[in-house]
């Protein structure tokens, strides 16, 4: 967490130890690794609720797509999870329920289908930027910003990335698409970033830029 001397939140994200990437689980049987992870105590709002962090050793469906080991940082603005449950008698119902276009992030797209059979449990339906042309064939995953959604709104923005992408220390920065217009009033991620920082033998995923959003 960053702060302004206003003390307003400029920049929230997650430091990764170089270790952590080491001794993961990724055998045969390994299986995917989740922590939630709250924000620091009094820091100031941001908009964002929690962080649910994901190791998926094997990757994660569409595995044509995200099949290579990897980690996903849900950066999610309420806790919804709960609510997000295939056996409730609404799912199908709720799960296809669309942001208004207005609310749409420039450029992101829903999975091809039906929202039901595409809305992961627990998590939401997400939503890619079509710039990253996410197509089986040509698609050679490294890293990707996610959005996700549900009941008609989004809840939550995801970084994802390879842990042999992370390997080679990248440096990355580059501007967070934004909606025409705010579902509630918050601050919002302007720039998205990538970095290790050497002194701390760390890796620093960032959402920042945060910038106050009215919502209309």
């Amino acid at each position: 967490m960053v702060s302004d001397n206003d003390g307003n939140p400029t920049e929230v994200g997650i430091r990764i130890s170089a270790a952590a990437l080491e001794g993961l689980p990724d055998g045969p049987d390994a299986t995917s690794q989740m922590s939630m992870l709250a924000l620091p105590e009094g820091a100031p709002g941001t908009g964002f609720d929690h962080v649910m962090l994901d190791w998926n050793p094997h990757g994660h469906e569409p595995q044509v797509l995200f099949g290579k080991p990897h980690f996903d940082m849900h950066f999610y603005t309420g806790a919804v999870q709960g609510d997000i449950d295939p056996a409730a008698p609404d799912f199908a119902e709720r799960a296809a329920r669309m942001p208004a276009a207005k609310y749409i992030p420039q450029g992101y797209v829903p999975p091809p289908g039906p929202a039901a059979a595409n809305t992961v449990p627990f998590m939401g339906l997400h939503w890619t930027d079509a710039a990253d042309a996410a197509l089986p064939g040509s698609f050679d995953f490294t890293e990707v910003l996610i959005n996700g959604s549900w009941d008609g709104k989004f809840t939550f923005i995801e970084p994802m990335m390879t842990r042999e992408w992370l390997r080679t220390k990248p440096s990355l920065r580059e501007d967070v698409k934004q909606p025409a217009s705010y579902q509630s009033d918050g601050y919002y991620p302007t720039v998205y970033s990538v970095d290790f920082d050497d002194q701390a033998g760390e890796y620093v995923i960032a959402l920042g830029g945060l910038t106050m959003r009215q919502a209309s």
